[in-house]
């Protein structure tokens, strides 16, 4: 079997929703659209097919969940990868920062090696341009 492209799983519905409606024009369905009653008509004509190509059913049923488990978890790791690489550096050792969202929006960013923190609002409110941020190295410099 060849290798599918990398994909996502939203491209993966889509070709799916791709077939449940070519499915439902080739069986002559019209009028409203009824995802279930043409997927479950799908999965009746395939178990038929393999019954009459004595292939496993129930099998494959099994395996598509274990990819789909898989898939779904390798979805939600990209997008938690994507988020941390969204995440910036501390100014003042280089760890990554850490978001401490509150209530209205906005971060609090903070660095769990070295303690900076850097308060962003929540977009469209009002920043207090008195407000001078610092690392911890700056403050320290300046205690001395």
């Amino acid at each position: 079997m060849a290798q599918l492209a990398e994909q996502s799983n939203s491209d993966r519905a889509a070709r799916a929703e791709h077939f449940v409606r070519h499915y439902s024009r080739v069986q002559g369905y019209s009028g409203e659209v009824d995802h279930e009653a043409d997927i479950t008509d799908l999965l009746t004509d395939l178990r038929h097919f393999c019954a009459g190509a004595e292939l496993d059913f129930e099998g494959m049923v099994r395996r598509s969940k274990l990819h789909y488990e898989a898939e779904r978890k390798e979805g939600t790791d990209k997008r938690k990868r994507a988020k941390r690489a969204k995440d910036p550096a501390c100014p003042g050792c280089g760890s990554r920062l850490e978001c401490d969202p509150d209530q209205d929006g906005a971060c609090d960013w903070r660095c769990p090696n070295c303690g900076w923190h850097q308060h962003v609002p929540a977009p469209g409110t009002q920043v207090k341009k008195d407000r001078k941020e610092e690392s911890c190295r700056t403050r320290r410099e300046r205690r001395r």
